[in-house]
């Protein structure tokens, strides 16, 4: 099961991963540390807010998870 918080940062990601390639894991790693490290506290706050409102979404839908 994909959380909200799973798909806040997901979602996020590969935003920014996109038309980005790698040339090894460690480019890879790079990449990921320096996506974490460059996240501000409300892109954390605003995805864990989200969380009331996305679990009403998937209640109110029987709960079938809710993709946008």
């Amino acid at each position: 099961m994909l959380y909200n918080s799973d798909y806040h940062l997901f979602r996020s990601m590969s935003n920014h991963m996109r038309g980005t390639t790698f040339d090894d894991e460690e480019d890879l790693k790079t990449w990921l540390n320096n996506f974490f490290d460059t996240r501000p506290g409300d892109f954390w706050r605003n995805g864990i807010n989200k969380l009331v409102e996305r679990w009403e979404e998937v209640v109110n839908n029987n709960g079938e998870y809710i993709i946008d």
